[in-house]
């Protein structure tokens, strides 16, 4: 059985000092399930969740988890937040995106989002040292989930329904992803850096492929 280690990533213009500058203003049950129950590959295929805040905030940054295996490290991964004005989760006009690389700086410093509007976060095209898998953890969280396959836009919500002892679930079970949109504490705002990569724990895991 592989061993993964798991990742937090931070995309976005991010502060230096995170997260103890940074403050969560929406929250898809990060790190809420434990790191017990599965992950979506986002090497091959592309994954969206949903999020809505409860006010119009300046963003400066997304946490998310990952899962890489134990002997390999998470070289890069693209990312996108893009609005809700397409005819699917993976089609909305895209309002910033950009690619994660522990070497470098990446993406956009800041964001304004809207209260009370739907947006969506997208990753895809994941890539580790050794060409390794990479998934992002699935917290089944609030938001609504789905992964593009090719052309075809799969519920994930509905994925997990299906089949629940191939893709088991906890709690609401909307097969959704763990992340958490943040924003800069007062007096933080100015301290804008790169991205931000640690290891925080090792579990045997089986991986969806």
């Amino acid at each position: 059985m592989r061993i993964f280690t798991l990742v937090s990533v931070v995309v976005l213009g991010v502060l230096l000092a995170l997260p103890a500058s940074a403050t969560a203003v929406y929250d898809n049950n990060f790190g809420g399930g434990g790191y017990i129950v599965d992950g979506w590959n986002v090497a091959n295929f592309s994954v969206a969740d949903s999020f809505v805040l409860p006010g119009t905030y300046y963003v400066n940054g997304v946490e998310l988890a990952a899962w890489v295996p134990l002997s390999d490290s998470l070289t890069s991964l693209q990312w996108a937040i893009t609005d809700d004005t397409g005819s699917n989760a993976f089609s909305g006009a895209v309002l910033a995106s950009g690619t994660v690389s522990p070497s470098q700086t990446f993406g956009s410093s800041s964001l304004t989002l809207i209260g009370g509007h739907k947006y969506w976060l997208q990753i895809q095209g994941s890539h580790t040292a050794g060409s390794g898998p990479v998934f992002w953890d699935q917290s089944d969280g609030p938001s609504q989930a789905f992964l593009l396959d090719g052309t075809s836009v799969v519920s994930l919500a509905d994925l997990v329904a299906s089949d629940p002892e191939d893709f088991p679930c906890t709690g609401a079970c909307t097969g959704s992803e763990s992340f958490r949109i943040l924003i800069p504490e007062p007096g933080t705002v100015g301290l804008m850096g790169a991205g931000l990569l640690a290891a925080i724990a090792v579990y045997r895991r089986r991986r969806r492929a």
